[in-house]
């Protein structure tokens, strides 16, 4: 059984960690989107700072 199947049909299975990795995956993606756009709304407000990254 592959991990992909258990994160795709982890409830049906009973497999009780792996409903909770999607959710903060999707989490985790949604804060690092929110901090590139803060980041580059920094960087395009000043345009005299330089980037970092």
């Amino acid at each position: 059984m592959s991990f992909r199947y258990l994160w795709a049909h982890g409830t049906t299975l009973g497999a009780q960690p792996f409903p909770y990795f999607a959710p903060l995956a999707s989490l985790g993606v949604f804060l690092f989107i929110v901090y590139i756009i803060t980041a580059l709304k920094q960087v395009l407000d000043s345009p005299n700072q330089r980037v970092l990254w």
